[in-house]
């Protein structure tokens, strides 16, 4: 099992988990220790080239193990890279066997555009700053946009939703269900069907959402 953590995060996020699954049997390997590096880097960068790095650790471990198919955990935006990896596997390899989604905002999170509201506040603070002291407001917009930016990152424009990312992420959902560019989006906790030979999963919140992420209730048994 490769464990892939999501934004702003690192492998320290799966602590127990890891305990946990070795616990049950299961040969366990988080991304960034496979990487010799705390986790993906930029946690919070392009998802694409995040991608590749999961595709270099999936490497790894099958060089280590010597299996040829491997099963993916992904928390949040992991499953994402994951998914993206997966779905463009055809320039990699057919290695993965399943990819469990937990909390992965697939059609995108509504909490992410709070990136656009923290900016509209910059806005308003730089104007109030320029207007007494040019130089200063100028010190004061590259100071907080800096902030913001490496708060959260290119991955959060990619998870808005009806992101150009996530359109071509899910372009065989969108096709199947609406036959065009939807008006509405899918749900959240919906998918396109993955490639051949490769099972997905995707376990959602229920009523807590956090920086990333909308709850999602589903009303069927796992």
């Amino acid at each position: 099992i490769l464990l892939v953590h999501g934004i702003n995060s690192d492998d320290s996020m799966w602590d127990t988990m890891e305990t946990e699954l070795e616990n049950d049997g299961y040969n366990v390997f988080r991304v960034g220790d496979v990487l010799n590096q705390t986790g993906l880097i930029p946690n919070n960068g392009n998802i694409k080239s995040l991608a590749y790095q999961v595709f270099r650790a999936l490497q790894q471990v099958e060089t280590v193990t010597g299996v040829k198919r491997v099963d993916i955990v992904a928390h949040s935006q992991g499953g994402l890279e994951s998914r993206y990896y997966i779905q463009k596997r055809s320039f990699f390899g057919d290695d993965v066997r399943k990819l469990i989604m937990i909390n992965t905002p697939n059609h995108g999170s509504d909490t992410v555009l709070l990136r656009k509201s923290a900016t509209n506040v910059i806005t308003v603070v730089i104007s109030i700053v320029a207007g007494l002291n040019p130089a200063s407001g100028k010190i004061v917009k590259n100071t907080l946009q800096n902030i913001i930016d490496n708060l959260i990152g290119t991955s959060a424009l990619q998870m808005e939703p009806h992101s150009v990312f996530l359109a071509e992420l899910n372009a065989n959902i969108y096709s199947a269900i609406h036959g065009s560019w939807p008006l509405q989006f899918p749900r959240y906790d919906t998918f396109p069907p993955p490639p051949p030979n490769v099972f997905y999963y995707n376990i959602e919140g229920t009523g807590w959402p956090t920086v990333v992420h909308t709850p999602v209730v589903i009303n069927v048994p796992l």
